[in-house]
């Protein structure tokens, strides 16, 4: 990590170590976040993949994916392209796909640096999205034994205790090969070195105090005074005496003033696009100006070094410092940001035809700036396709606040189909961000969901409400039993739509309300539609689950039944979220009836299960339940082998910690136990 204020100098340095990779043969990847919410989720990662994949081979595209690894296309379509057939990544339960999603681009970058060196650079991340930072946390978790270097830099003026970017370097601090280097800002001496290796100026101590001061040693502010020095043929020191740093921004307007009228009108409309912007956005905002003729004022821009070429692909470009977008954007009235804001929505939007809505998060930006004068139809349509985007992509804090932006400015209207799919959308987002006991909040927005489209005789889409797969907690309830009721109540008795919502409704009741008997009547009618109807796969799962609330009601017998049940029925179909916990509570079930061979049997194939299905709880489950059977059997390196491997996929995970703490005081480690514990 590269952390500073700004202008210190990041980004120089990234660029240079960049250099240096370069000339070593290594592959160089950027990335960069963008401030605000006009970019979708992972960008920093999909636009320095996506940059990689397209200067490969189909050949060598295959190599790097590997087999089965087609989670990454979601998030970098240039993939999807070349190879059509990586779009087929089967549904799942939104952890179980985002762990997926992460072990995808962490194999993929390991699999390309096997040939060699590999150099991601991301940049700004104090602006990064949430899904982008942990996506970040689990890649620097497992590249220990490869020739690959993530480099970052943020601002740490920017990043308090309460930063989402706090709590990933708090997490990466934990690392042994993490390293952070913070820049300073230049002492006078060095201020008074940097000034004369770019200039004929030699100052005397006091002026050299007063560029120090007010400068603050920063070598952006420096450089900035320079170039104008420079510019204006200063041969005394007056130029020093503008106020600084506050005074930065009118150091960069005096720059800005030297350029052509033409060419300030087309950066004030490209700081409005963003920090990135390409030569086809802009040329359609630009009245009566041809290509050529914007070709010369991107030119004379580049000249002055207040824009660059982007290294990702031809025809983009950034602004040189963040700053410079900022004084060009604050010069623009609030009236020209807004109507600015509304015309290159409206521009991306045929720019991008029939592709809009996978640049959903960035038009949801744009007119959400201009809903004074645009209205807020566009906003809301695009707020809920970029938040069905993040969802499918797995980002749920990113598509919380697409859905609640859109929402908030339609809570006093009455509910429409439009609603209830951003409720649905909301209720999805909640269920996968909030805390575990919390999940009554998400089901309280889903039944609002579910009542519209009930009561609009859309019961397809009520019963997909009712299926959503909530988390159950013994003993707390959430509301899914009195959602999965009405659902039941919409459908015939004995169709398969009855049947999955009954084995919903078994494990609910089962674990909700401890009603063993109420969930064992569901199970039953769920077992039968499934038998009726051929549907191995309903069976499987509803064995699986009635096989854990038997476990919970300490009916170990028949738990035992009913998962080896579902374990032999995964002989015929392949759904391994049902077969690894049906393994699950053939290995808890066993213990207390005393079969250990059954159990280690079923823990060492549920963790086969676990690894095929790339879920990070059922992983890290997995883990515990062989760590418990060796520390049963006394085999102690394998217990602590298997905690070691769990705390590498989750070093929170209570179960993990739990069983590792009683491992330790068992051989006399007090310590280390009190530690885990």
């Amino acid at each position: 990590m590269l952390a500073g204020e700004p202008g210190i100098g990041k980004t120089r340095l990234a660029r240079e170590l960049a250099a240096y990779a370069g000339g070593k043969d290594a592959q160089v990847l950027w990335g960069w976040c963008y401030e605000g919410d006009g970019a979708p989720s992972y960008w920093p990662w999909t636009h320095a993949i996506a940059s990689y994949v397209e200067r490969l081979s189909l050949e060598r595209l295959s190599e790097i994916l590997g087999d089965g690894n087609t989670r990454l296309a979601e998030i970098v379509p240039q993939i999807s392209q070349k190879l059509p057939e990586s779009l087929a990544a089967p549904a799942m339960e939104p952890d179980q796909a985002r762990f997926q999603l992460f072990d995808a681009v962490a194999t993929f970058l390991k699999n390309a640096a096997a040939s060699g060196p590999l150099l991601i650079v991301l940049e700004d991340l104090h602006w990064a999205d949430h899904a982008s930072l942990m996506l970040l946390e689990f890649v620097v978790n497992g590249i220990s034994a490869t020739s690959l270097m993530v480099l970052g830099t943020y601002r740490d003026v920017d990043v308090g205790r309460r930063h989402p970017l706090s709590n990933t370097l708090a997490e990466l601090t934990r690392n042994a090969d993490f390293q952070r280097v913070h820049l300073n800002s230049f002492d006078p001496d060095e201020v008074g070195q940097f000034v004369e290796s770019r200039t004929a100026l030699s100052l005397n101590a006091a002026d050299l105090e007063l560029v120090h001061n007010r400068t603050g040693g920063n070598p952006f502010f420096l450089n900035e005074l320079m170039r104008l020095q420079v510019a204006e043929g200063d041969s005394d020191t007056e130029a020093w005496k503008t106020g600084m740093p506050e005074g930065v921004r009118d150091v960069i307007g005096r720059r800005l003033d030297r350029l052509s009228e033409q060419c300030n009108e087309a950066l004030s409309i490209a700081s409005v696009i963003g920090p990135e912007f390409g030569f086809n956005q802009l040329q359609p905002l630009l009245d009566g100006f041809t290509g050529d003729q914007l070709l010369e004022l991107v030119e004379e821009a580049l000249s002055a070094r207040m824009i660059e070429e982007a290294p990702v692909a031809s025809g983009t470009y950034r602004f040189a410092h963040a700053l410079i977008q900022e004084t060009l954007n604050e010069e623009l009235s609030m009236t020209g940001r807004v109507r600015m804001h509304v015309r290159i929505a409206e521009t991306m939007e045929e720019i991008y035809g029939v592709d809009a809505e996978n640049h959903a998060a960035e038009l949801a930006h744009h007119y959400s700036q201009g809903t004074m004068v645009a209205g807020t139809e566009k906003m809301v349509l695009y707020s809920r396709l970029a938040g069905d985007r993040a969802l499918a992509v797995h980002a749920p804090e990113e598509a919380l606040v697409h859905f609640q932006r859109a929402l908030a400015v339609k809570e006093e209207q009455a509910i429409d189909g439009e609603t209830a799919a951003l409720l649905f959308g909301l209720g999805r987002a909640q269920a996968a961000t909030i805390e575990w006991n919390q999940q009554n909040e998400a089901v309280a927005t889903l039944v609002r969901a579910f009542d519209y489209y009930a009561e609009a005789g859309e019961v397809a889409r009520a019963i997909e409400i009712a299926e959503f797969p909530l988390t159950t907690i013994a003993g707390k309830s959430s509301g899914a039993i009195e959602l999965i009721s009405k659902a039941i109540a919409l459908v015939k008795n004995d169709s398969p739509e009855a049947g999955g919502l009954l084995s919903r409704l078994g494990i609910a009741t089962g674990q909700e309300k401890g009603d063993y008997q109420g969930a064992q009547a569901a199970f039953a009618q769920a077992v039968d539609i499934a038998r009726k109807t051929g549907d191995v796969a309903l069976e499987m799962r509803t064995l699986a689950y009635a096989a854990q609330v038997d476990y919970f009601q300490l009916n170990w017998t028949e738990s035992l039944d009913k998962a080896r049940q579902a374990v032999e029925l995964g002989r015929l179909i392949d759904e391994p979220l049902a077969l690894v916990i049906a393994h699950n509570y053939v290995s808890y079930a066993s213990l207390p009836l005393g079969d250990l061979q059954e159990a280690r049997r079923h823990t060492q194939d549920m963790l086969t299960t676990a690894d095929r299905l790339r879920d990070r709880f059922w992983l890290v489950s997995a883990f515990h339940r062989n760590e418990i059977v060796s520390r049963l059997e006394g085999d102690w390196q394998s217990a602590r082998n298997y905690s070691n491997r769990g705390l590498e996929v989750s070093s929170i995970d209570p179960r993990i910690l739990c069983g590792r703490a009683l491992q330790e005081h068992e051989v006399g480690n007090y310590d280390q136990g009190e530690y885990y514990l």
